[in-house]
């Protein structure tokens, strides 16, 4: 099985939790992880984001809870 990432030399590949539920199987996901490395110039950075379902974390994320206006200087 092979990857269809085209080929880089990128510092950083950052993959969220949700894009990795297509991967169904072990060796789909080796693949993945295989095409990223080869993606990447030597010392580059795979960062993965996942999230663990049972914290229910979702439930937090409400405008009253997680809304925020950056003040920017010169903005």
């Amino acid at each position: 099985m092979r990857t269809t990432l085209p080929p880089l030399q990128g510092d950083l590949a950052v993959m969220t939790g949700n894009v990795a539920q297509v991967f169904l199987t072990d060796d789909e996901w080796s693949a993945t992880v295989a095409g990223v490395h080869a993606a990447l110039k030597p010392g580059g950075r795979f960062v993965f984001e996942t999230r663990d379902p049972a914290r229910r974390a979702w439930e937090q994320w409400t405008r009253e809870n997680t809304h925020q206006v950056p003040s920017v200087a010169g903005g």
